[in-house]
């Protein structure tokens, strides 16, 4: 018997998989358009090779045996491994990358990264991906360090010879507080507040952008320190102090009243962007480059929307 799996011919492994999940010969030769007589020569090569038995034959009714319940998803998870083998001896004649490392911001979460890294591996299921995460300051230290083959995050100030930028869009964000908070300093947010009212009020804010040198999140001195959108808005919705959010991230709290949203005097259209980054030394296969229009197009309709899209299969780009 070990001869025989030595010698084992997929032709018939398959045979036996796809007559299991049909019940008949006939079903399978009318799924892939061959005569009922080649499967059923095929199993029973199959059988003999084995030395069991895998169906009881009932006229055109197969009944498998417990041999066969206890042979098949063995079976099948090896036609699924040599699938795999066949997409990746593939790759070698192609131009796609067999292997990937995308960082992602973990402040990106309101334009989705999960719904584009499905999406990509269905698209790509040879190409293996590493999907890592860290906040805007340690994405950047990835790609430089070569742990990541390319980044997504917040846009900044830092510029390094090594790196390639691209913008890839713009999002409004928006200046926010509790009712609570709001409250605690008497405030009428349904006016723009002096922007000296707003300084004596602790701001929440990014420290890996600070970090990079965009100052000009901060408003005052009164500062609380995080390292991504998530908390602060979570800090936000606990009267922690206040902040400046993705309209996209937070117009549930909007809507549900855990968070308000204010301007101060002489306020002007807030806008952040998102960067792609890349070593100047490497260049982005199509893999990398269908990651990055699908993430755009996730992107734009969740700030169209001004919420997070929902993903229910079908591609958007």
């Amino acid at each position: 018997m070990f001869n025989a799996l030595e010698e084992l011919k997929l032709i018939e492994l398959k045979a036996f998989v796809t007559t299991y999940e049909s019940g008949s010969f006939a079903m399978v030769a009318q799924q892939y358009g061959k005569h009922a007589t080649t499967y059923s020569r095929r199993v029973g090569n199959l059988e003999i090779d084995l030395g069991v038995t895998l169906f009881e034959r009932n006229g055109g009714h197969l009944v498998p045996t417990e041999d066969a319940t206890s042979l098949y998803h063995p079976a099948k998870s090896v036609l699924n491994e040599v699938e795999h083998f066949r997409r990746r001896v593939q790759l070698c004649f192609e131009e796609n990358e067999s292997y990937l490392k995308v960082a992602v911001d973990s402040s990106l979460s309101a334009f989705a990264p999960e719904f584009t890294i499905a999406e990509i591996s269905k698209e790509f299921p040879a190409t293996e991906i590493e999907v890592l995460t860290g906040n805007t300051e340690q994405v950047i230290e990835m790609v430089l360090s070569k742990q990541a083959d390319m980044g997504l995050a917040l846009s900044n100030f830092y510029c390094h010879p090594e790196i390639t930028t691209r913008k890839l869009f713009d999002f409004r964000f928006i200046r926010v507080m509790s009712p609570d908070y709001a409250k605690s300093f008497g405030l009428n947010l349904t006016h723009p507040l002096e922007p000296s009212l707003i300084r004596t009020m602790k701001q929440i804010v990014l420290a890996p952008i600070n970090r990079l040198g965009v100052e000009a999140q901060n408003y005052g001195n009164h500062l609380l320190h995080v390292d991504s959108f998530q908390m602060a808005k979570s800090l936000a919705v606990n009267s922690a102090g206040w902040t400046n959010l993705p309209l996209v991230d937070c117009q549930d709290a909007l809507d549900s009243g855990d968070l308000v949203q204010f301007e101060g005097d002489y306020d002007y259209e807030l806008e952040w962007s998102v960067n792609e980054t890349w070593l100047v030394e490497t260049n982005r296969g199509p893999v990398a480059r269908r990651l990055v229009q699908l993430f755009r197009g996730y992107a734009a309709r969740s700030l169209t929307e001004n919420r997070l899209p929902y993903c229910g299969g079908s591609k958007l780009v």
